[in-house]
């Protein structure tokens, strides 16, 4: 079942013998792909949000595994050798590929390049799928000083071909700076 949070009704609460209630979850990104194919985001006007949300979730998968091989001490031998085998089989093409990759293409065609958060993403977007050059010349324009770090940070990642997805923490590592 899917719905919008902001949409549901809201409970007074249930009795001890009401029974089971449902915990609410996350959609994972497939999910997100499905409500999309369906149309339900496009009859919602929501469809930037829900591509937003399944790029994100995408990138958790990422995100899980660059967290275990920067924090060693915190996991295993055998977890960090999963970790960094699991990415090694990645690069920009296969980790952004079919759906995922239809999905960030979208995503792009309805974001407003006028707006520098938008704009942003939309760098960010092309460096993750390996379009280095053509996120640099987004990079090139003038953005506001509000976002100099980040913007900083992408063009690092950009000139070093870079096309894995980071947590803002391992961005600020050192040898982005």
């Amino acid at each position: 079942m899917c719905y919008w949070l902001d949409e549901a009704s809201k409970s007074k609460g249930r009795e001890p013998n009401e029974g089971f209630v449902p915990r609410i979850q996350e959609p994972y990104d497939d999910n997100y792909y499905q409500i999309l194919q369906q149309g339900l985001g496009v009859k919602a006007g929501r469809e930037r949000t829900l591509r937003i949300r399944a790029w994100w979730r995408h990138n958790d998968y990422f995100r899980h595994n660059l967290e275990v091989l920067s924090m060693p001490r915190l996991y295993s031998d055998e977890m960090k050798s999963l970790a960094q085998s699991s990415l090694d089989q990645w690069n920009a093409e296969t980790a952004f590929s079919g759906q995922s990759r239809e999905n960030l293409v979208a995503l792009m065609g309805l974001l407003d390049e006028t707006n520098d958060t938008d704009l942003l993403m939309k760098a960010e977007a092309l460096r993750e799928l390996g379009e280095f050059e053509q996120a640099l010349q987004l990079l090139d324009r003038t953005i506001s000083a509000d976002y100099a770090e980040m913007t900083h940070l992408l063009r690092k990642l950009c000139e070093a071909k870079d096309w894995c997805v980071h947590s803002r923490r391992l961005m600020q590592r050192a040898e982005y700076e």
